[in-house]
């Protein structure tokens, strides 16, 4: 950090940080609607899959997007050619079974039921997001980058990592594929992505041009720079940069000491015009790690009508915790673009520390970048959940759990969240448990429902879980997916993973379920 930018960075952390002791609120557990499996997705079950594969290779779910039928499309990492990893996509109905992709070409498998695309001499890595806009399906990955050796053997060797946009047709087939950022470093992945969002650049307009926006992070020594690109998107798909890579810098050094983007989203529309483009991830002040949100403009420029300068941040600063908190994943409700003013709901989705270990929570902030303080117990604007209940002070025990956020969604005046929950197993050695995570609550902040999510076969507990995308349904039902991973006893299939989708909502009375009303 410069002299210079040190005050700068100083006068932000005491303008914005936030220490928030919080206590764990439980109001309306008990009279809310606890959500469960849903019967209407695939009978009630898990809907696992390997891609008509192996079950000892792996198979690792990351996102999910709805379709414009009801249905939803999961994407996530398959085996691919040569041991490399390549991206798999597969479509299930509103009813919970597979769908047939139309016109998925020479990257269509199993009857065209699945979509494997291997990048050319490279290989997918991870997803990171997953947009449908209209009838085009926008991937955001990680790969590996490979180049041919100069001396023999001669043959493709790692040579550094990417940012990639793959971009299907919701029939399956590809339509480009784009590198948005990449780095030579074959030890330490120095492009990192966090999301993506699509859209038309005038609302108002019949034809309108559309925009892809992306935000990430760089690494660049130990500090990490985030990072910013808008393209044009043609009508064939074709990318074309309308700016570089811009590295936003709010308040003109308060990203200097660390910034990361870990999720982007548009909000609201002044008149017909651009959106506003949201930000969420961490700011690291020098010692510790804290929650930011920022607003940009479409060349990747912070906004001075949000929070000041463009950045908001949020600790929650818990006693007896390593005081590092972190975005994970970003929502927002757009406003009525009513007026002048900016009624955009915000939320972001955290690993929050807390004694003895990590929990998961959610903050809201309005338009300005302000704390929404009609959220969470206290007028915080915030709520943390699922870690261990230690009091600062007292000695760690085993077993403690940890919760993990992983995605989040918001619809029809529910917030869900999903992650997993880490349990240590209560004898020495022992396997650590691990288990989907879904938390839902109101718009204001009342949880609802918590739970874990076990996967079970003939009632008994029989593999691992966790869930890493979530997408709403309608009727405040959830989707959501990652994958199922057996247990380290299993034999052939060990520690191997599958793809796990399934479809929570709220448990209903089974005397009004069926929409009439019952003397």
């Amino acid at each position: 950090m410069t002299s210079q930018g040190a005050p700068k960075l100083a006068a932000a952390v005491t303008r914005r940080s936030v220490a928030g002791g919080l206590l764990y609120a439980w109001a309306g557990l008990a009279a809310a609607q606890p959500y469960v499996i849903d019967s209407g997705f695939n009978q009630g079950r898990w809907f696992l899959d390997a891609f008509a594969g192996s079950e000892t290779q792996d198979y690792a779910a990351r996102r999910i997007a709805r379709l414009s039928g009801g249905g939803t499309v999961v994407a996530g990492i398959v085996p691919g050619a040569e041991g490399r990893p390549a991206l798999g996509l597969v479509r299930y109905s509103s009813a919970g079974q597979r769908e047939t992709w139309l016109a998925p070409g020479e990257f269509g498998h199993y009857g065209n039921q699945y979509v494997i695309y291997p990048v050319p001499f490279g290989a997918t890595e991870d997803v990171r997001d997953l947009v449908r806009y209209g009838e085009r399906l926008f991937v955001l990955a990680h790969g590996w980058r490979y180049r041919f050796s100069s001396q023999p053997p001669f043959e493709p060797r790692f040579a550094g990592h990417s940012v990639e946009v793959l971009i299907f047709g919701t029939d399956g087939s590809l339509r480009q594929r784009q590198i948005i950022d990449e780095d030579d470093d074959p030890e330490t992945r120095r492009a990192i992505a966090g999301g993506i969002a699509v859209y038309a650049d005038d609302a108002g307009a019949v034809s309108s041009p559309v925009s892809l926006v992306y935000g990430g992070t760089r690494i660049e020594g130990t500090t990490r720079r985030p990072a910013f690109r808008r393209y044009s998107v043609g009508g064939d798909s074709a990318l074309t940069a309308a700016t570089g890579l811009v590295y936003p810098d709010p308040g003109g050094g308060n990203c200097q000491a660390g910034c990361e983007i870990n999720g982007l989203r548009i909000g609201s529309r002044p008149g017909n015009g651009i959106p506003r483009i949201y930000a969420a991830g961490s700011f690291f002040n020098g010692t510790q790690w804290d929650i930011a949100v920022m607003q940009l403009s479409a060349s990747g420029l912070p906004s001075g009508s949000f929070a000041g300068d463009g950045l908001q941040t949020v600790g929650f600063n818990l006693a007896g915790s390593t005081l590092h908190d972190y975005g994970r994943a970003l929502a927002v409700v757009p406003g009525s673009d009513v007026g002048s003013g900016n009624d955009d709901r915000i939320y972001v989705a955290a690993d929050v520390a807390v004694h003895c270990g990590n929990a998961a929570g959610v903050i809201k902030l309005r338009g300005d970048g302000a704390a929404d303080t009609g959220f969470g117990p206290g007028g915080l604007g915030r709520y943390y959940f699922g870690g261990p209940q230690i009091p600062s002070g007292s000695f760690c025990v085993s077993p403690s759990a940890d919760a993990f956020a992983q995605d989040i969604a918001v619809a029809g005046g529910k917030v869900a969240l999903a992650g997993s929950r880490k349990t240590e197993s209560i004898f020495i050695g022992g396997e650590l448990q691990v288990d989907g995570l879904l938390a839902v609550m109101s718009e204001s902040g009342v949880m609802q429902s918590q739970n874990g999510y076990a996967y079970r076969d003939s009632g008994e507990r029989s593999r691992h879980s966790a869930f890493r995308g979530i997408a709403a349904s309608g009727s405040e039902s959830f989707t959501v997916t990652g994958e199922t991973r057996h247990f380290a006893d299993a034999g052939a299939t060990a520690g191997h993973a599958q793809y796990a989708t399934l479809r929570l909502a709220p448990l209903r009375d089974p005397l009004f379920d069926n929409g009439f009303e019952q003397p």
